[in-house]
């Protein structure tokens, strides 16, 4: 069989990260009938809008690192010409799978490091994972850590997210904090004094998406989606 394109794979993250950052945006303006008048909907319902505009991102991350994967290990190229060196191939799409999956019943995307670990199995030196990972590491354990909140409600993860929000994200815990109250909180002066570049970054991406032009400080929910996109971007170059 030919090679597989791994570029659609780049196209559907793409397709997926501006869905999400639309569907939150979008959240603060639908309405919904309340009291028999048609009414803007309420915050709490904004937060878990945004919560599953995150859990879509997240999937969407997941989905873009197995198919790529796959991919590669069939000898799968970008529309470059880039194709890893493999150290191990795979005769087919469904042969990678197995491979991936071993004694295992599905292939987990969730650990940083246990991707990149995959990685040089498969790949010579980690292949585009190891570096891409490698540079982001701490900013995809946050993006962990904020989604283990929304998805299981164990204390466990009620305190790693609380931690993470005072202690490295806010510095403070915000009243009512939620995962969608976070993801809706602009990035704070001294945070967006570090990562300046990477909010042009977000900017110049919600542009060239198409989204509408926006004021001030961009999002969590934003520098997250700039995150996966930058991250397709330098897995699939």
């Amino acid at each position: 069989m030919p090679n597989p394109s791994v570029q659609p794979s780049l196209a559907a993250l793409t397709n997926k990260v501006k869905g999400s950052l639309i569907l939150s945006q979008e959240a603060s303006a639908f309405y919904q009938k309340r009291r028999g008048k048609i009414q803007r909907i309420a915050q709490s319902k904004v937060y878990l809008i945004t919560e599953l505009a995150f859990l879509q991102l997240f999937l969407a991350w997941e989905d873009f690192l197995e198919e790529t994967f796959i991919r590669y290990m069939c000898g799968g190229k970008t529309e470059s010409g880039y194709s890893p060196r493999l150290r191990l191939e795979a005769q087919n799409m469904n042969h990678a799978l197995e491979l991936l999956k071993g004694s295992r019943q599905y292939v987990d995307w969730v650990e940083s490091r246990e991707i990149q670990n995959r990685a040089r199995i498969f790949f010579e030196e980690g292949g585009p994972y190891q570096s891409a990972i490698d540079g982001a590491i701490t900013e995809l354990n946050h993006l962990k850590i904020i989604r283990n909140r929304i998805a299981h409600r164990s204390k466990s993860a009620e305190h790693q997210f609380d931690e993470l929000t005072r202690q490295q994200l806010l510095g403070y815990r915000p009243k009512g904090l939620t995962p969608g109250l976070l993801l809706r909180i602009k990035l704070p002066p001294p945070k967006a004094r570090e990562i300046k570049p990477k909010i042009q970054e977000v900017k110049t991406m919600l542009d060239t998406m198409g989204f509408k032009k926006r004021r001030g400080t961009p999002t969590f929910l934003d520098e997250y989606g700039s995150l996966i996109f930058s991250l397709g971007q330098m897995i699939v170059p």
